[in-house]
């Protein structure tokens, strides 16, 4: 009969495979998911509490219970992994969003409001703020900080917009001159929605939230032929 240490012994091998960075042999495909996952959540708690410049690898690599070697062996710099980090955000966010999609309209009016109140949905969490935060005080002396978030976060935004745009020009028959250039000011007008909210600490509410975007698109739809 195994004694009780030989007992616990073999209950801890999963989890010292796991922390071990693969001194018991390679982590299996669940493993290598489970390691993934618990190193961007400490890394995304790091970044935010304590900024980007001053969170270490060797501080994410103890947070996450990983060996450097398993966290270098994954990401080989700290800007990797912060793109890690702000993809994986981005994921939650879209995928927050997507539960609201049937309530898309078919209207281009109805569409860029749907996805305009998601924004500012998505943008009044603190989450979202937190981020913002990290962004202004970080990217004059990492500028790779700002570049990462906007080609990861931003431009999936605009992305979206813009496709929208172009999808309704040929649904109406309304030629455009330049969706991204139009999608980038109407993106412009939420972010600044926003940040305005911050400078006077105000809490919005849903439906205030909801006026703001129904409002900036009529103003958006009113230009429409400057696009």
């Amino acid at each position: 009969m195994e004694s009780k240490r030989t007992l616990r012994r073999t209950a801890q091998q999963p989890k010292a495979r796991l922390l071990a960075g693969g001194r018991l042999g390679r982590p299996t495909q669940d493993e290598a998911k489970v390691i993934h996952s618990t190193v961007i959540e400490a890394a995304h708690h790091l970044f935010l509490q304590e900024g980007y410049s001053v969170a270490a690898m060797e501080a994410i690599a103890k947070r996450a219970g990983v060996s450097k070697k398993t966290l270098y062996a994954r990401f080989a710099t700290k800007a990797q992994l912060f793109t890690a980090v702000v993809e994986a955000q981005v994921a939650a966010w879209s995928t927050r969003a997507a539960q609201y999609d049937k309530a898309i309209g078919k209207t281009l009016s109805e569409r860029l409001e749907h996805h305009a109140f998601m924004f500012l949905e998505v943008g009044s969490q603190s989450e979202s703020r937190a981020f913002e935060r990290l962004l202004l005080g970080e990217v004059r002396h990492f500028p790779e900080v700002g570049r990462i978030y906007y080609k990861t976060a931003v431009q999936f935004a605009l992305q979206l917009i813009a496709n929208e745009i172009r999808g309704a020009a040929e649904r109406d028959r309304i030629p455009v001159r330049d969706p991204d250039h139009a999608a980038r000011v109407f993106l412009e007008s939420l972010s600044g929605w926003l940040t305005l909210q911050d400078l006077t600490g105000a809490k919005t509410s849903r439906s205030a939230r909801r006026r703001a975007a129904r409002y900036r698109v009529a103003i958006f739809m009113a230009g429409r032929a400057a696009w």
